[in-house]
């Protein structure tokens, strides 16, 4: 049946299948990256730097409640969080970057593909 995906239709042409991966690839580059700091002076110190050399596109920064095990013993403690929008392709360098630049021994450094307009995920990207 014409309209459907299967034999006989639009989206069968080498040409459809060539725009529709295009449009996932972009899709599908950016992640979120989510990392933690001690305070709001070095979150946003990272952040902008981040920022500045280009790893990131943006982050957003806000003060958040952790509750973790550290050295045998349970902490509460009030931190700062972030997240950055960035392309897969910048992640090892912001990583390396934070590493760098952290005060924490082993600073929470998480990340996970996010889905997004192909405008925005280009703006990141």
């Amino acid at each position: 049946m014409k309209g459907q995906i299967g034999e006989d239709s639009e989206f069968d042409s080498p040409r459809a299948h060539s725009r529709i991966f295009k449009l996932f690839r972009r899709v599908l580059i950016m992640l979120s990256l989510y990392v933690t700091f001690p305070d709001e002076k070095s979150a946003t110190r990272i952040a902008r730097a981040l920022v500045k050399e280009d790893l990131i596109a943006c982050a957003n920064l806000f003060p958040i409640k952790s509750i973790y095990k550290w050295k045998d013993k349970v902490n509460e403690e009030r931190e700062w969080a972030m997240i950055g929008k960035c392309a897969k392709s910048k992640l090892k360098k912001a990583e390396r970057l934070i590493l760098q630049l952290h005060s924490y021994d082993v600073p929470c450094i998480v990340w996970h593909d996010e889905k997004a307009t192909s405008k925005y995920s280009k703006w990141v990207g």
